[in-house]
């Protein structure tokens, strides 16, 4: 007799169809750009993820945004220079990277997919990105040698299966004590956050694309086990969070931000230790804040390996 036990939220979800595949999101995105003719929301979405049809006016966009403009000062912050080696690992349709070369950094990216809108097509074709050295083998890219002094992630952490073994894997190429900036991750704290992300995701049932989310401090956890160490939170709410959403509405609390920028330079640590005492009283003291765990950006930096 079959068990007629009704499945929950998380098991109505066809997880065993999603699947990371750089054609199917391009297809995803191109359909969607279709249907953004008369549709509302599709439009919205494509805004929000600079993913309009018009890739010279969504690249001209970004670079003229609060989200580009806070994640330069967070570089500046961290004493990154212009002359620095910088990576973008999983560069998408790489506006982030081209907008970080106009203003004079020194960037390359790894990103798998060759398409023309959802990876690094567009970009090829941009008569001003000579400077911007594009890898699309991430195998080959893994085995040269040679080092970064900067390692840069936007969204894209949770598409490591699993999150510390490609860690460790791009560890190899970053300097000792090298930077690692990662920006605007996926979060879940439970299987119900798991449940609505996943199911509630625009594109991923859908188009039966991979996502999964994580807890922050799994982020943090794995990049430890893979020799990084934590050195700089970014919270919810820091400058608007124009970081998390590419919300451009303005920042509430300038001088909040203002301050904060302050403490993150001088006392970075500080930080550190309100992200892990925020872990310690959602899981164990019955506690439910989302500011430090549910970080706008992740800096952490390659720790030595004691032998």
């Amino acid at each position: 007799m079959l068990d007629q036990t009704p499945g929950d939220k998380l098991d109505q979800i066809p997880l065993w169809k999603l699947r990371e595949s750089p054609a199917l999101v391009e297809a995803a995105i191109r359909e969607t750009q279709a249907l953004a003719a008369t549709d509302e929301s599709a439009r919205s979405l494509l805004h929000s993820i600079f993913l309009g049809a018009d890739r010279d006016a969504e690249f001209t966009r970004y670079c003229k945004t609060r989200d580009f403009a806070a994640s330069m000062r967070l570089l500046k912050l961290f004493d990154v220079k212009p002359i620095d080696r910088i990576v973008e690992v999983g560069a998408g349709s790489c506006f982030f990277s081209w907008s970080l070369s106009r203003a004079g950094f020194n960037i390359e990216v790894v990103e798998p997919s060759g398409e023309h809108v959802t990876g690094t097509g567009y970009l090829r074709s941009r008569s001003d990105a000579d400077q911007v050295r594009i890898h699309n083998d991430l195998d080959v890219w893994l085995s040269e040698n040679g080092h970064y002094d900067v390692l840069i992630t936007k969204n894209c952490l949770h598409h490591f299966r699993p999150i510390g073994f490609g860690l460790a894997s791009l560890r190899r190429r970053l300097k000792n004590e090298g930077l690692f900036f990662s920006f605007r991750e996926y979060y879940a704290d439970s299987a119900r956050e798991v449940a609505e992300a996943v199911g509630g995701h625009p594109l991923a049932v859908r188009y039966g694309l991979y996502e999964w989310p994580y807890p922050a401090h799994h982020y943090v956890e794995s990049a430890e086990l893979a020799g990084f160490e934590l050195v700089g939170i970014v919270p919810d709410g820091y400058d608007g969070n124009c970081l998390a959403g590419f919300n451009e509405l303005g920042d509430p609390d300038s001088a909040g931000t203002e301050k904060f920028d302050c403490r993150l330079a001088r006392q970075p640590q500080e930080t550190v230790t309100a992200f892990w005492e925020e872990v310690k009283r959602n899981r164990f003291e019955g506690g439910c804040e989302r500011k430090y765990t549910r970080p706008q950006v992740m800096i952490f930096r390659k720790a030595a390996i004691s032998p």
